[in-house]
């Protein structure tokens, strides 16, 4: 985001870079919270980060929702005293204590999370206004969380507009995400039992029932560099593609295959063909001997080439070592890894 503008004033150089080079800040933003941004800040006041992000045409539609969200952060009360709360502070009122235990306590305290909703703000307690700092971070979550989304096309920029509340988010998930979906679960499971008994308004204390787990994917997917996580997606689908693929290949009768020896019976032994896909070796075929037990020939985790000889109409896949040993010639006797000759 930095590098959306094109020039920046002298005077606003020469201010803020004294700023950013004070022993003082430098200390604090790379020492006791190690931040990124503030070091790219620096870089791009220097002359040292000059790459250039091309805008798009909803580019100046996306900034200003960024922008309206760390406004909603910034100058919440609520939000203030619960970052204030997660980030290790403790305050006390009238009302007794407010620090990250109490605020784990009242969490999961369904009701009384759901009455401290209704507390209008200006008679809230320290720890009842955490409370609903909790709750509007959660919204606020969700919201950047489909920001984000939205900006996949120009990723170098997502990434700046995380970096920007990485701190929170990577805090929420250490110090409440663990128990976040059990939070919920609980909540909306008393919501659901006693709101009309309380005559509590559904609208404004819901957390959506049917969206638990994707709240807390939410919460935990912010907590990871969006780089990182799409990059990881990435290879993911790809393994997935590729399982699937093997998958979904389809065993064909009179065709051999190499396999691995998965578990022995005194009848045989289960050979895997392929990821899923397994077929059984009867004793009568494992060789063109009388085999008195299974284990004499074969033991499990051996590979062996197998030959499909049937599939029933229960789908059922009958292998036969046997005919696969003459058809080709064993090159290496009494390895536990055969080697065949031509094979397909």
């Amino acid at each position: 985001m930095i590098d959306f503008v094109d020039e920046i004033p002298l005077t606003f150089r020469d201010q803020h870079l004294s700023i950013l080079q004070h022993p003082a800040v430098r200390r604090y933003y790379e020492w006791n919270y190690p931040l990124q941004l503030p070091g790219r800040l620096a870089e791009r006041l220097e002359g040292i980060s000059v790459r250039r992000v091309q805008p798009t045409s909803d580019s100046h539609g996306k900034f200003l929702v960024f922008l309206e969200l760390t406004r909603m952060v910034e100058h919440d009360d609520d939000l203030e005293s619960f970052l204030w709360t997660l980030d290790g502070g403790w305050r006390q009122d009238e009302g007794g204590e407010c620090d990250i235990d109490h605020l784990r306590d009242a969490l999961r305290d369904p009701e009384k999370f759901v009455q401290a909703l209704q507390i209008p703000q200006k008679d809230r307690t320290e720890l009842e206004s955490a409370l609903n700092g909790t709750y509007k971070f959660i919204q606020f979550c969700e919201a950047f969380a489909e920001l984000i989304t939205r900006q996949r096309l120009q990723q170098e920029v997502a990434e700046a507009m995380w970096l920007y509340h990485a701190y929170w988010f990577r805090q929420f998930d250490t110090q409440i995400g663990d128990n976040l979906r059990g939070v919920l679960k609980e909540l909306e499971k008393w919501r659901m039992e006693e709101a009309e008994d309380l005559e509590i308004d559904p609208e404004n204390t819901s957390l959506a029932k049917n969206r638990v787990i994707e709240i807390g994917e939410v919460i935990k997917n912010l907590s990871i560099p969006p780089l990182a996580r799409w990059k990881s997606e990435k290879r993911n689908v790809g393994l997935k593609e590729k399982m699937t693929g093997s998958m979904s290949r389809e065993i064909e009768i009179g065709q051999l295959y190499q396999g691995r020896v998965v578990s022995i019976k005194e009848f045989g032994a289960f050979v895997e063909l392929l990821p899923g896909k397994e077929g059984l070796v009867h004793i009568s075929e494992l060789a063109d001997f009388r085999v008195k037990h299974t284990e004499d020939v074969v033991k499990a985790g051996d590979t062996v080439w197998v030959k499909c000889i049937a599939i029933d109409e229960k789908g059922r896949i009958k292998l036969s070592r046997k005919a696969a040993l003459k058809e080709h010639v064993l090159t290496r006797k009494g390895s536990r890894h055969e080697v065949l000759g031509n094979h397909r």
